[in-house]
């Protein structure tokens, strides 16, 4: 059976990044932020041709503290402090006005979420005061993350990141040295509540942990994730509870990437191969870089649903705002706060793997309410998801529980050693999922993470536990081709004895480093090695990189799988960047050489954690800016290797 598919010129291409980090600014630093060499709520490209040596690429002319990456306060490249407050309160920088606000910064979610009234002292009136514009929003604004597949009409032309109150963001990066803005969406506000179907609650049982809704209302949305999937569609979730968008390219975003006969069209095609590219395979696609300079785009104004507020229209919130991108379909997850969205092609089926914050709601199936784990939906024809099944999470708050991370490999691309455990595995796929969060003092620690069968998507079983009595899970890469899964977590000092306990690691800030696991047979996890950045490791050398002892936990590794032997590793989260690039080789075999420590696993020397690295960097801004997450864009330009890194920070 052959299943329609869209032709590429029919979908949004989705853009392979560069490195890209999101930062996550202090409250207590936010008065700094305007200061010399800091960029506030941004996305960074890297050029990494030599690791050694990584340098920043794409600075905003007019403010070297800023990259084209960025988005301005008013989505009009003019930056703008916020109206009627002082510096410490201000979550952004630019031109010194602090009367009014004009049409786009945001304030902290503290504020009250209006524009001041016109100052009858101030003549003439200032422009905008008064009215409804983007700026009395409240909520977070920045960039938290990008897409992290390496699809390849994609690749090198276009980096999505997502920003928030800000929507998704869509930047042409063909000519990474003068990047500029293509493409956004920001869905409206949704009041979906958690009962039946996304209905309003019935009754109690319904909590929305840190989503900032007020008796069920969405006050603002915060688009958390996005990702892609191999037919180019652009998927984000919503950590307010707005649910899942599902978005393709359109207009000039659209001519951006298309005109990929050859492998683009494959994709696109009735039969198309299966990915062979990071994290389905370790082909990585090749960007071409070019020096062509197109004319830098002001993207327009969003929506509101009262662009002026009166009596008769009160509501603050934006409306659904695209320019460049179209909305394709939607499901409302039933309400639940959505950190990770994975679309993953099963035979002749498009799944969606939706990665829950904490929280409950009620399941549409079941009736009966649940706390978030992973919803899972059939998204082959876009236009109308299917809901097929919820997995349950652990409870707890926003920082203790949920099941925030997932990927999914088939059983018949994992290796095997055997032909009785390729018999066994045929047909199968497995989602490997963090389940939890943190802990935080509990000892020994409550999060894990988990594999579940889920061949039928409809009915997962739950087939191991890779690691238990862990804390402070997140963001796991897996590679299907390998089976090699980079793990984030922490040990607790007093957790039973197991293969892979690693206690008395040093971090600061996220309390995380990596675990390292063989999962080529997913009912029979083996243990590689634990590993991190130098002066995490349990016996601490003298070693300092970095900006501060003990270094800032990981977020969440991407490797670039054998062919191209690199891993990608950033730190900090919110605060304290630090971005590392090792051997893949090396960090995988290390421990197993002859000269290796007796406990180089779980407790390496000083040289054994230098030993695989090839480079690190700090980001701008520095105690203000967290690594997120660092994509790499491997390219050529003028016929020589140019490599970029895209880094986002968490705003």
């Amino acid at each position: 059976m052959r299943v329609p598919r869209p032709s590429l010129s029919g979908v949004l291409r989705s853009p392979a990044v560069l490195l890209l980090l999101t930062s996550i600014v202090p409250v207590s630093v936010l008065a700094q932020e305007c200061t010399a060499g800091n960029a506030p709520h941004g996305a960074w490209l890297y050029d990494v041709t030599d690791e050694a040596h990584p340098r920043l690429i794409s600075e905003d002319p007019a403010d070297p503290a800023r990259t084209r990456l960025n988005v301005p306060d008013g989505f009009n490249y003019t930056w703008d402090t916020i109206s009627g407050h002082s510096p410490s309160q201000d979550t952004h920088c630019g031109i010194a006005n602090p009367a009014h606000c004009r049409d786009a910064g945001v304030y902290p979610p503290s504020l009250t979420p209006q524009d001041p009234p016109p100052d009858p002292n101030v003549q003439p009136p200032l422009p905008n005061v008064g009215k409804n514009s983007f700026c009395n929003q409240g909520g977070r604004f920045g960039a938290h993350s990008s897409t992290e597949l390496f699809y390849p009409p994609y690749y090198g032309k276009l980096a999505i990141v997502s920003w928030f109150v800000g929507g998704v963001r869509v930047f042409d990066i063909r000519n990474p040295d003068a990047a500029r803005p293509i493409a956004y969406f920001i869905p409206a506000p949704n009041d979906t509540g958690c009962g039946p179907r996304g209905g309003p609650s019935p009754g109690p049982g319904c909590t929305f942990a840190n989503t900032g809704r007020d008796n069920h209302m969405v006050n603002t949305i915060h688009t958390n994730n996005v990702e892609l999937d191999d037919r180019g569609y652009i998927y984000i979730a919503d950590r307010a509870g707005t649910g899942m968008h599902i978005l393709r390219l359109a207009g000039e975003a659209r001519g951006a990437v298309s005109g990929d006969a050859g492998r683009g069209e494959q994709e696109a095609s009735d039969d198309p191969p299966l990915p062979d590219y990071p994290p389905y395979g370790s082909h990585v696609p090749t960007a071409h870089f070019d020096h062509t300079v197109r004319p830098q785009l002001i993207p327009p104004p969003p929506k509101m649903m009262c662009p002026v507020l009166s009596a008769s229209c009160t509501d603050v919130r934006p409306a659904q705002s695209a320019w460049n991108m179209e909305l394709v379909g939607y499901d409302t997850l039933d309400g639940r706060s959505t950190y990770q969205p994975l679309v993953v092609r099963q035979g002749n089926r498009y799944i969606a793997y939706m990665a829950h914050h904490a929280g409950t709601a009620i399941n549409r199936l079941t009736l009966a309410s649940e706390t978030n784990g992973t919803s899972i939906l059939d998204v082959t024809y876009s236009a109308h998801p299917v809901y097929l099944a919820h997995i349950p999470g652990p409870g707890g708050s926003l920082d203790a529980a949920g099941n925030q991370m997932a990927h999914v490999c088939s059983g018949d691309i994992l290796p095997s050693n055997s032909p009785a455990e390729a018999a066994r595995k045929h047909g199968h796929y497995y989602l490997l999922r963090s389940n939890g969060n943190s802990s935080g003092t509990a000892n020994p620690g409550a999060e894990s993470h988990q594999i579940f069968d889920v061949t039928d998507p409809a009915h997962p079983v739950l087939l191991t536990t890779v690691a238990p009595q862990l804390t402070n899970t997140h963001k796991n890469w897996w590679e299907c081709d390998t089976g090699i899964a980079f793990l984030v977590a922490n040990d607790s000092s007093l957790a039973s004895p197991r293969p892979g306990l690693a206690p008395g690691w040093h971090q600061s800030g996220s309390n995380q480093h990596v675990k390292i696991y063989n999962l080529r047979d997913p009912a029979n996890p083996e243990y590689i090695r634990d590993f991190g950045f130098v002066g995490q490791q349990p016996n601490v050398g003298d070693a300092v990189e970095g900006l501060v002892s003990p270094p800032t936990g990981i977020h969440g590794p991407i490797s670039a799988g054998k062919e191209k032997n690199r891993v990608y590793l950033p730190y900090g989260v919110g605060s304290n960047a630090v971005v590392e690039i090792v051997d893949r080789e090396e960090l995988l075999s290390g421990c197993t050489a002859a000269d290796a420590s007796a406990h180089c696993a779980t407790s390496p020397t000083q040289q054994e954690m230098l030993a695989p690295q090839r480079g690190w960097f700090t980001l701008p801004g520095l105690t203000l800016q967290g690594g997120h997450t660092s994509f790499p864009i491997f390219g050529e330009e003028d016929g020589k290797p140019r490599n970029l890194l895209l880094v986002v920070s968490e705003d």
